[in-house]
């Protein structure tokens, strides 16, 4: 694209594509997160696998709940949750929270749906990839910092045995 960046955000097939690329990424990163997050409340805060795997669906569904009025059909979406439900359906969520194994599908995607030829893109797939990786580091530290996973755990195990 070189110098004619700023003209490729005139052109509505390359905006589209950017449009459908994104969504499939943030489906991607939601799914990534999710698990990230799930794995390391559930190592700190003692949850069963159960526990954990209810959590990471409950998470995921309202990420995509907040998010409602951004993707697209409900089909699309559908796909989405039971790609994310066979995900973590064989998950060993104490393994997960020590792996770097959270974050597989985010790099994938993005390689995916970059709107670049496929010619193009086969040099350029570990930047890629790594990209979204380092990009996430500073979400995990964020994370990390902020969150009391042992009061999350507490929270998420109160409302399971009241509901």
């Amino acid at each position: 694209m070189g110098t004619r960046y700023p003209s490729m955000f005139e052109d509505d097939v390359f905006i589209g594509s950017i449009n459908i690329a994104k969504l499939h990424v943030f489906a991607a990163c939601l799914s990534d997160l999710t698990v990230h997050a799930v794995a390391k409340i559930g190592a700190e805060g003692a949850l069963s696998q159960d526990e954990a795997s209810a959590l990471a669906r409950h998470c995921h569904a309202e990420g995509l709940a907040q998010n409602a009025e951004a993707l697209p059909d409900a089909q699309i979406v559908e796909d989405w949750r039971e790609r994310f439900h066979d995900r973590i359906a064989d998950l060993h969520w104490q393994n997960a929270a020590t792996s770097g194994d959270c974050f597989a599908e985010s790099p994938k995607a993005l390689f995916k749906w970059a709107p670049i030829a496929d010619e193009l893109k086969r040099f350029d797939r570990e930047i890629v990839e790594n990209s979204i990786r380092f990009a996430f580091g500073e979400v995990t530290r964020a994370f990390r910092e902020r969150a009391d996973l042992s009061a999350l755990a507490r929270d998420w195990q109160s409302r399971s045995t009241r509901g």
